[in-house]
């Protein structure tokens, strides 16, 4: 979603380009056929008065003031003809101008959007996994753009402070418990928990509380052949032990069932470890 969102402002970006360098040329024609007209009209003007004051008295001097007028009326046509060419590109010239500003402000829209200092996109995936929740595809494709905010942006670091983070745990987490027979979402969703865990260790707390650990456990569980999904679940049981041994030094976290939801982990894991042996990356 994010490289969509910046390959579409680098489209505006060309587009508005592309406008102003047409707009420009447009200009300088209209200026070029102004100046063109003004210069043709002086110096007819120039020669028939030349000519007048030369042929006065004459009557072989009709023809030629005939022919002057002959001209007159044709240049007036053509001048008729450039004021019409005119009007039309100063009309189309006003309609690219507002397509030049609203392109200006669509981009300045997206560039809003997309800001991961101000984090602009979590609060929107969010509430989109709120109203689509009954949408497993939607929750995946979510819990993976939430994930890759946090690895692919240098700014943005999730944090406890931070609300829209906080927030973005317990529709992960119902996603997770509403489709427990999605891998690929279950994937995604682990992925996210850890990188939360990766960027802030206090997560772990609101994770455990939400029931974070059986979920986790539950997925490894129901897809234990599934290499991607145990690595992820695995990478984010490890963080969120990691954390809580590093906050209450010399104490273990606790899932609802106590020290037995520690033993079914570590069988858990074994049991990854077996039926994934020939994928290197869940043994790493």
């Amino acid at each position: 979603m994010f490289e969509y969102l910046t390959t579409v402002v680098q489209q505006r970006d060309i587009e508005i380009a592309d406008l102003k360098s047409e707009h420009e040329q447009v200009r300088s024609c209209l200026g070029s056929h102004q100046q063109e007209l003004r210069s043709r009209l002086d110096e007819l003007r120039e020669k028939e008065l030349e000519y007048k004051q030369r042929t006065a008295g004459q009557q072989d001097s009709a023809n030629m003031v005939n022919d002057l007028r002959k001209s007159n009326t044709d240049l007036t046509e053509r001048a008729k003809m450039l004021e019409d060419t005119l009007d039309k590109s100063s009309k189309r010239l006003e309609s690219m101008e507002k397509r030049v500003a609203e392109s200006e402000r669509m981009g300045s829209l997206m560039r809003a959007v997309t800001d991961e200092l101000g984090c602009g996109l979590t609060p929107v995936i969010t509430m989109c996994m709120y109203e689509r929740r009954h949408n497993p595809l939607i929750q995946s494709e979510a819990c993976a753009a939430l994930e890759g905010i946090m690895l692919r942006s240098t700014d943005t670091t999730a944090s406890t402070k931070n609300s829209w983070w906080v927030d973005a745990i317990h529709p992960v987490l119902s996603a997770m418990e509403n489709f427990p027979e999605k891998r690929v979402l279950q994937t995604n969703a682990c992925d996210m928990l850890w990188k939360l865990c990766l960027q802030d260790g206090n997560f772990h707390s609101i994770i455990l509380a939400k029931g974070g650990l059986a979920l986790i456990l539950t997925a490894m569980k129901n897809h234990i052949a599934f290499g991607r999904l145990q690595y992820a679940s695995c990478g984010a049981l490890r963080r969120l032990l990691l954390c809580a041994s590093s906050i209450k030094e010399g104490q273990t976290p606790r899932g609802p069932g106590g020290d037995s939801s520690l033993v079914g982990a570590a069988e858990l894991v074994m049991g990854a470890m077996d039926s994934n042996a020939d994928h290197p990356i869940v043994l790493g």
